[in-house]
């Protein structure tokens, strides 16, 4: 079976971003990164097909992940710091988006609780400035895009939209542009 070819464009184009922005990465870095991207283009379109992020797709990300950070982590200078800044993340973010589906169960999906801890963890080894700006940005795009389908008439104010996309590429946009919040919060990652 052939991945569709919406899924196989988002991948690359995916891939072609992490290159790009990936200049003065190390290569561990960047392995992981691209990692993230490619495994967020599947679950955002598992997510946008079947409204679900299913545990057989979000389980094995993590210990992928923290393998490919924990090796990253062996590489730079500041890996301990980035690797324990990681874990911090993975729980906060998680920790955040389970207080959000706690209170209301209605307005956030089990899979996106699970999915919070992936993001957090990327997000978490940049800092914890691109860690408020990567769960800030899925926010604000969803919110916009679902602002823009209301005023076009293609959706109603209690229509879901899924989630998963939005925190991928809201983690991924801070990840590979860098965090806009930083002149502002003071955290500019670990430079």
């Amino acid at each position: 079976m052939r991945a569709p070819r919406p899924v196989v464009l988002a991948a690359a184009a995916a891939f072609a971003a992490v290159g790009l922005a990936s200049a003065q990465r190390p290569p561990a870095e960047t392995a992981a990164l691209a990692f993230l991207a490619l495994w967020g283009v599947l679950l955002s379109a598992v997510d946008l097909r079947v409204r679900r992020l299913p545990d057989a797709l979000v389980r094995p990300a993590y210990p992928v992940a923290l393998a490919l950070l924990g090796g990253t982590a062996l590489t730079v200078p500041h890996g301990r710091s980035a690797f324990l800044g990681a874990l911090v993340g993975m729980a906060c973010l998680w920790a955040f988006y389970w207080l959000l589906w706690f209170v209301y169960p209605a307005g956030m999906g089990w899979g996106d609780v699970k999915l919070s801890g992936l993001v957090g963890l990327y997000l978490g080894w940049a800092g914890p400035g691109p860690a408020v700006s990567g769960a800030f940005a899925a926010f604000l795009a969803s919110s916009c895009v679902g602002l823009v389908l209301v005023l076009l008439g293609r959706a109603g104010r209690r229509t879901e939209l899924p989630f998963g996309p939005f925190m991928v590429g809201g983690a991924l946009a801070v990840l590979l542009l860098g965090d806009p919040l930083a002149p502002l919060t003071g955290w500019d990652g670990r430079g």
